[in-house]
């Protein structure tokens, strides 16, 4: 969609995510060492900005590559966006729901059925008896574990967590779509069978899109600008071709 014509349903002002370095609060011996380490290593730098006085508006249909360097904040601010994170200052206006699957925010409970997984997480995210019930079978055939959805969550592979993860995100109702490095652990056609279904509902529903993703194949061919981050602020924001030509003169790739 054409941003004069279509409205913002995302509205980021002055953001800002500080992170205290050297106060941990570890229990075992070894996250001691740990914390110990990370005390001598950052000396007085106590803070470090993870997002950094971003501004930006997303508007409703953009389909946005989220890029940068490990560590430049895209976590962080997928993060808030999704309400898991709160920021330090500024303000996240959402004008519609999310809907996401963020890189190791997916709680589980490991002694708990995919079922009971399922049904806990949609009421959760607000949904009643009937509606999960209208989306149950659909959630389970997209994952396809059908034959283990009476089994415990720690019983599953990586894999079939991610793959039961997924079909949760894409089939729970959400006019923003958030996704975090969501295709590690699973084989080459679940991930095609996934890219296919985010294409075909992002045009049918029209559906906004946020995805963040170090494959440059993959943000091309489901995204259609690309925002980069480097240290907390904005460096580009456009075109995916020009995006990743900037990306990669500034990693000397």
């Amino acid at each position: 969609m054409n941003a004069k014509t279509s409205k913002k349903i995302i509205e980021i002002k002055n953001l800002t995510k500080i992170y205290q370095l050297n106060q941990f609060n570890f229990k075992s011996f070894k996250n001691d060492l740990l914390k110990k380490f990370e005390k001598k290593k950052v000396g007085r730098n106590k803070f470090i900005k993870a997002i950094d006085d971003l501004t930006l508006n997303i508007f409703e249909g953009d389909k946005v590559g989220l890029i940068g360097k490990n560590g430049s904040g895209k976590s962080t601010l997928m993060r808030i966006l999704s309400g898991i994170t709160k920021p330090s200052a500024g303000e996240v206006i959402l004008k519609d729901t999310v809907t996401s699957a963020l890189q190791g925010s997916f709680a589980f409970q490991s002694d708990l059925t995919a079922r009971d997984n399922i049904n806990q997480f949609c009421a959760f995210k607000g949904l009643n008896f009937r509606k999960t019930n209208k989306i149950f079978n659909t959630i389970v055939n997209f994952a396809e574990c059908e034959n283990f959805i009476e089994t415990p969550i720690k019983r599953f592979s990586s894999g079939m967590s991610m793959k039961l993860a997924l079909s949760i995100a894409i089939h729970i109702p959400g006019q923003i779509m958030i996704f975090d490095e969501i295709f590690n652990y699973i084989d080459y056609q679940y991930k095609e069978k996934v890219k296919l279904f985010i294409k075909k509902k992002i045009i049918s529903e029209g559906k906004t899109l946020i995805l963040v993703s170090h494959d440059q194949d993959l943000i091309k061919d489901l995204c259609n600008k690309v925002l980069l981050l480097d240290k907390g602020k904005i460096k580009f924001v456009g075109a995916t071709d020009e995006g990743f030509n900037i990306y990669r003169k500034s990693s000397n790739l």
